[in-house]
């Protein structure tokens, strides 16, 4: 039973306590050190626009914003929760394995890793799963932003 809870843990990366809705369009984690933008940007976006959104974001009166890293984007994953969150596709709706602060419409969030081939990489919080794709590519991906508190 120990192992089978250690490995659940692990999949779920580190865990976040409870995420504070600032109201400001920001979720924060009381003692963590990140701030994440609320909602995505709202559609498909290829990586080269998805870096540049961040990087020109002003919101919550700072315009250090960034792309998460992979392990960042995996920390806000809530394999064993319930999902709210959903994104339609061809009139289905598929549920997103992320905190109900986040307002997603799609399944995954471009990162700023790359994957060994250099290829940019996504994070798909229908699956638990990144993914690489082409950086032209924009199919259901979007933005959260994050930044150091």
């Amino acid at each position: 039973m120990r192992c089978i809870f250690v490995f659940l843990a692990l999949i779920a990366g580190p865990a976040l306590g409870d995420l504070r809705n600032n109201d400001d369009g920001t979720v924060s984690e009381p003692e963590g050190s990140l701030v994440w933008t609320a909602m995505g940007n709202g559609e498909d976006i290829n990586f080269p626009d998805a870096r540049d959104h961040c990087a020109g974001l002003g919101l919550a009166a700072r315009s250090d914003w960034r792309l998460p890293t992979l392990e960042e984007a995996k920390s806000l994953y809530r394999p064993d929760k319930e999902p709210r969150n959903s994104y339609e596709y061809r009139g289905k709706s598929y549920p997103l394995r992320i905190d109900d602060a986040f307002s997603l419409t799609a399944p995954g969030i471009w990162t700023s890793s790359a994957s060994y081939r250099g290829v940019p990489t996504t994070f798909l919080f229908s699956s638990g799963r990144d993914f690489s794709w082409r950086g032209e590519h924009s199919n259901f991906s979007r933005v959260l932003c994050v930044r150091q508190r």
